[in-house]
């Protein structure tokens, strides 16, 4: 005789034991030099944190946690960007320039901005070594880390974003938007910042998955 029996957390708990890995907390920026990206795995969606600290040195910069080039050349590019704009950004004080605007800041940007490395070491680091990561739609994420590090303002928590960041700060559509955005939903993520070219993409989601 069969008896009917609901299947609920209780149950499943009992019949598959304890999780290996434990609970996995949500994704939440607690400090500056912190940001949440949104990657497409073989698994489908995941968001992952990126931070960043930096400390007395002599220039050198620190990558890790299972990157490949096209990663490595991300944080090249967003460092770059951020050196190109540090007037803007007030990590740099102008010099002789008097109205900063594109064209002044290409012809005197050796006069006007000083290395944000000098006398300090850089580490980037991307934690859940165990997934590759590669890929440039990490850019916009390790340029809002860093700049985050070296302004020392945090980001909003449980915001995440992806996007390619090119030398000149545009940020390029990626692929993979449902399922970077379903991975967000996984991990308690309630805000998501998507470059303006996946717009049709976020549009054709379903309406649970964009609220």
């Amino acid at each position: 005789m069969f008896r009917k029996r609901i299947v609920d957390e209780v149950i499943v708990k009992e019949a598959l034991g304890r999780s290996p890995i434990g609970n996995r907390p949500k994704k939440t920026i607690s400090r500056p030099g912190q940001a949440i990206g949104l990657a497409y795995t073989s698994l489908g969606g995941a968001a992952l944190m990126i931070e960043a600290e930096r400390f007395p040195g002599n220039g050198s910069i620190v990558l890790t946690g299972h990157l490949g080039d096209v990663m490595k050349e991300s944080v090249s590019t967003a460092l770059a960007w951020i050196r190109a704009n540090a007037v803007r950004l007030r990590l740099a004080k102008e010099s002789s320039i008097s109205v900063v605007d594109d064209h002044h800041l290409d012809d005197h940007k050796e006069n006007a901005i000083s290395s944000l490395l000098t006398g300090y070491d850089l580490h980037v680091n991307f934690p859940a070594a165990a997934i590759p990561k590669d890929g440039p739609s990490a850019g916009i994420t390790i340029t809002t880390c860093l700049v985050s590090l070296f302004t020392f303002r945090r980001m909003r928590p449980e915001t995440a974003m992806t996007g390619e960041v090119s030398l000149h700060g545009d940020v390029l559509p990626v692929g993979g938007i449902k399922e970077k955005l379903i991975g967000a939903l996984r991990n308690g993520v309630t805000h998501v910042i998507l470059p303006e070219g996946n717009r049709e993409d976020a549009e054709d989601l379903s309406d649970d998955i964009k609220k």
